[in-house]
């Protein structure tokens, strides 16, 4: 590589030269003696500019040889916050237990609907709903019916009290305050109904479509994993004026399932339905 600093010492020189020149004074040329060598200001400005395009070059290539010997290392750690980001996601989404809803439609049986209860979200939430689906209160879901049918959009259940929309009563008491769910409102999103004094107590619908209006509405909590079709059965069913389906429908049983799949399974079942596009729920 070419003496830079000789070269710029050159500049220096030419500079000041051009500078008395301009000034109208008379100036003499001197050579330093580091500098000697060129023949000409222009064979000078010529090296000059090749010398500091090599200087650039080299200032690249250590650059390039810093982040080439790192990049091992960068690439795992990527890995690792990447690995943490995910465990995080499946953590909130992981389901904690399962719930099951045996569904009659005009008296005849319809199907199971099988619930993924994502505890970890709003915990309050859902234990008030599994202590209805099990009883574990002295009542619940067994027996009421789902009073309201929107179409293509949600159906509606859960009034244990009236059966009409206007009651309900909630397993830890008669309201519960509302939690802030994390989850959003998709296909099979199973949430609960919040009044205008923002309580929840029974009532809970299932979404038929994504709804992103009722992530700041409603309190999301758990996922259909099975019967996503009776739910879209019901949601076409015919109703009267007020939405209330013309048939009866209604929760004949209800109750907790008996195989809840370890932590490690339930994060892998998340991920899969999540991959699929529907239903599991996720973060905002």
């Amino acid at each position: 590589m070419h003496n830079v600093q000789a070269l710029r010492s050159l500049l220096l020189v030419l500079k000041q030269a051009s500078k008395s020149n301009i000034q109208g004074h008379a100036y003499s040329w001197k050579v330093p003696q580091n500098c000697r060598g060129y023949a000409s200001r222009e064979e000078l400005l010529q090296r000059l500019k090749h010398a500091k395009l090599e200087e650039r070059q080299h200032e690249k290539a250590v650059v390039r040889t810093f982040w080439e010997d790192r990049r091992t290392y960068i690439m795992l750690t990527a890995l690792v916050l990447a690995s943490a980001w995910g465990y995080s996601v499946l953590a909130g989404h992981s389901i904690t237990d399962k719930a099951f809803l045996d569904v009659s439609i005009g008296g005849q049986h319809a199907g199971r609907i099988v619930v993924g209860i994502h505890g970890n979200s709003v915990p309050k939430t859902a234990l008030n709903f599994m202590e209805l689906v099990t009883h574990g209160c002295g009542y619940g879901y067994r027996g009421s019916c789902f009073h309201q049918v929107m179409p293509k959009m949600a159906v509606l259940a859960g009034d244990i009290t009236k059966g009409d929309g206007t009651g309900g009563m909630a397993a830890l008491g008669p309201s519960l305050i509302k939690e802030n769910s994390p989850l959003r409102h998709v296909r099979g999103t199973v949430s609960m109904f919040v009044d205008e004094d923002g309580l929840i107590r029974s009532q809970f619908f299932i979404c038929c479509c994504t709804s992103p209006w009722l992530n700041s509405k409603s309190v999301a909590f758990g996922s259909v994993l099975e019967g996503m079709e009776v739910v879209e059965k019901i949601s076409q069913l015919p109703t009267d004026g007020s939405g209330r389906p013309r048939q009866d429908v209604r929760i004949e049983d209800c109750g907790s399932s008996s195989t809840e799949p370890s932590p490690f399974l339930s994060s892998l079942i998340s991920l899969w339905t999540w991959m699929k596009g529907d239903p599991v729920p996720t973060h905002s």
